[in-house]
């Protein structure tokens, strides 16, 4: 009775989908695995949250960690999916099925946000639901759209060595909008145009995808710079001027100042250009698309 359920990578939608803006997401294939028959007397705050009396089921998340470093994959988010399902599953349920999905959409945004005291919920919906997610808040309810990976389109994941706090990074979104809430809005109307653009590229194609998503990238880094938050060293700056002439895509993924970054691209990045990531410090992250979402499975054990 083991379930998994996938981490994630954000594409493009970062801060923005805060305030109503699409995220895309990619679901991949790193995994929190939980276990109904066995309790966990140590759960997160979102698993207390979802499930106040328990049982809890006992959740292994080492896939989604790095020499002990979480991989800003989503994990906590991931581990909850994985507990909701793993009760589900041992009651019979079948976990492909919309209305079991739909259930654990309900309860594991609610208790996300309970939890975090916040937060967009597309962690819990790409976990959730598999392969890539166009993911919105309306009138604050989470929204699940998935959509066909573009032909041609490939991703490589880089971990940066540092693990990223994305609530000290929201903080200080709230504090630019509270100094300056006039700017703070321009530049939230920019990036919710451009994360709109990103959604309509996907049924472009993998070259009008690339060409979206990192112009969405570009303009988060502005934005951080405006805002005085450390979305983006120097180092991945000169990064992604140099994915360009690749033909890709080089950026953080999610709100930065740490974590995954992301290659995208028509074509696999060339042998300079990865030596380059891997002297910025970045580790090569193996990763595929997740197409299936939370699921039944044996425990892969991957380290």
């Amino acid at each position: 009775m083991i379930v998994r359920a996938p981490g994630k990578l954000l594409l493009s939608g970062a801060y923005a989908v805060l305030r109503g803006a699409p995220a895309l997401s990619i679901a991949v294939s790193r995994y929190a695995y939980a276990d109904a028959r066995v309790r966990n007397h140590n759960p997160t705050l979102e698993v207390k949250a979802a499930i106040p009396n328990g049982p809890w089921p006992m959740v292994n998340n080492a896939e989604l960690n790095l020499s002990g470093q979480k991989l800003g994959l989503g994990s906590s988010s991931a581990g909850l999916v994985a507990s909701l399902a793993a009760l589900l599953h041992i009651r019979g349920n079948d976990l492909l099925g919309d209305d079991a999905r739909r259930a654990i959409l309900r309860s594991a945004f609610d208790a996300h946000r309970t939890a975090q005291g916040g937060g967009s919920g597309v962690d819990v919906a790409t976990s959730i639901y598999g392969g890539l997610v166009e993911y919105r808040l309306s009138n604050d309810a989470p929204s699940v759209r998935s959509r066909a990976w573009p032909e041609h389109l490939i991703f490589r994941c880089y971990f940066s060595g540092r693990s990223a706090r994305t609530s000290e990074f929201l903080t200080r979104v709230a504090t630019f909008f509270a100094a300056r809430k006039e700017e703070a809005s321009t530049w939230f109307d920019r990036l919710g145009a451009q994360a709109e653009a990103c959604v309509c590229a996907v049924d472009d194609g993998a070259r009008s995808l690339v060409l979206a998503v990192d112009e969405y990238a570009s303009l988060l880094r502005s934005f951080g710079r405006a805002a005085d938050i450390a979305i983006a060293t120097p180092e991945v700056e000169e990064l992604a001027r140099q994915a360009r002439d690749e033909g890709g895509s080089f950026f953080m993924s999610g709100a930065g100042g740490g974590d995954c970054a992301l290659y995208v691209g028509e074509r696999q990045p060339g042998r300079a250009f990865v030596e380059a990531i891997i002297k910025c410090g970045f580790t090569e992250v193996g990763v595929e698309i997740d197409r299936s979402g939370v699921q039944a499975a044996s425990y892969g054990g991957r380290q």
